[in-house]
């Protein structure tokens, strides 16, 4: 049988359980894209996850790697943010750190919004954080998620790409990553050729976050809590832009 493959996301362990050895190529992908996730055996046995229980993901034969990789990504994302529940701050975010501060700028939107391909450019700079789920906890620290990306293929077919960070030559994640920023992201085909950074009222802001949160009630005062984490970061700023890859002098600017 295919030992079993131990992830860390979100502070949480999640355990991968294949069902036998004819998934083999599955798992082997597994380890490869999701590698910046991987709890080594050694390290499993004198580290403590941030909470005591794991979540298992069992895996069945798959009837093809790409769907399977696909919704494994799903899963694993599901598991990890359920755990966090009334603990921490979860923004529907990508969310990359400056590589020696490790101010983190915490990309806010729903899908379709750019995120992934906002990662892919500005994190061949800066430290790759996630690209899916920004988890802050109340000291304002990130709990860092390096999943594999998921890109539509070139003729925008499903079910996308899942594609190992280190492949696509992404910074390193930071050892520790503190909020730095938060930004609404605001990507339009239409928009202004050069990034235009604009602070938004509070009340605006806090409800654009909202949208874009996992079990905010769940949390005590999670509001307050939200607004808090606003404050400490001068406020929420939108970013209007038309390509990501002019993205990177405007983030990297407002982390130095």
């Amino acid at each position: 049988m295919t030992d079993g493959i131990r992830l860390q996301v979100l502070g949480a362990q999640v355990d991968v359980v294949p069902a036998g050895e004819a998934i083999d190529p599955l798992t082997d992908s597994i380890r490869h894209g999701w590698r910046r996730c991987l709890v080594n055996a050694g390290e499993a046995q004198g580290t403590e996850p941030t909470r005591p229980d794991r979540i298992a993901v069992h895996l069945d034969d798959p009837a093809d790697l790409a769907d399977a990789l696909e919704d494994l990504t799903h899963r694993v994302t599901r598991a990890a943010i359920a755990s966090g529940v009334g603990r921490l701050v979860m923004l529907h975010a990508a969310a990359l750190a400056h590589p020696t501060t490790g101010r983190t700028a915490v990309l806010v939107g729903p899908s379709g919004r750019g995120k992934t391909t906002a990662t892919r450019e500005l994190a061949r700079t800066l430290g790759y954080v996630s690209d899916e789920t920004a988890a802050i906890d109340v000291d304002g620290a990130l709990l860092p998620y390096p999943k594999p990306l998921s890109l539509l293929g070139p003729d925008g077919r499903r079910p996308k790409d899942t594609v190992c960070p280190d492949d696509l030559g992404l910074a390193p994640t930071p050892a520790e990553a503190r909020l730095g920023a938060l930004i609404l992201l605001d990507r339009d085909p239409d928009g202004p050729a050069e990034p235009v950074l604009e602070p938004v009222p509070l009340l605006d802001g806090l409800l654009g976050l909202a949208e874009q949160s996992s079990s905010l009630a769940a949390l005590d005062a999670g509001l307050h809590r939200l607004a808090d984490l606003a404050a400490s970061v001068g406020g929420v700023r939108r970013l209007r832009y038309r390509e990501a890859a002019t993205l990177l002098p405007v983030v990297e600017g407002l982390l130095s």
